[in-house]
């Protein structure tokens, strides 16, 4: 398997796109069991858990980052500075959060087929790229 290399503004594409899912799911997680959106339930349903399936097969650090600083409900009011040094315990250095936060959110892109425009194609191997 070989390893994967981005570029920084392919990471942030990446982030950019998945900021904008985890955006729309917390946005479902409200809405669902809303009387108003009725017909709309079975997708936003599906839509989040898809998203849980695909958060729960990262490794625990990763998942935690995932649920802490993008998918619970005060992600708006979460930096990622308050992340990496009172959130992830124990605290670790910017460096190693942006690694973390990385590798997740390329499993994540791939996992859940998000278009990114980056062929996600170029680092699976015949293994497969996680």
């Amino acid at each position: 398997m070989k390893a994967v290399e981005l570029s920084a503004t392919e990471k942030k594409e990446i982030r950019k796109a998945l900021e904008q899912v985890f955006e729309s799911y917390r946005l479902y997680q409200l809405l669902i069991g809303s009387k108003g959106y009725i017909d709309q339930q079975p997708y936003m349903r599906s839509f989040c858990e898809g998203i849980d399936q695909a958060v729960s097969r990262l490794p625990a650090r990763e998942k935690h980052l995932i649920m802490e600083r993008y998918l619970n409900n005060e992600s708006d009011y979460i930096t990622d500075i308050e992340m990496y040094t009172h959130r992830m315990n124990p605290s670790i250095s910017s460096r190693t959060y942006g690694v973390y936060r990385d590798r997740a959110m390329l499993k994540l892109a791939i996992y859940l087929n998000i278009n990114t425009g980056i062929k996600h194609s170029a680092f699976l191997q015949d293994e497969g790229a996680f």
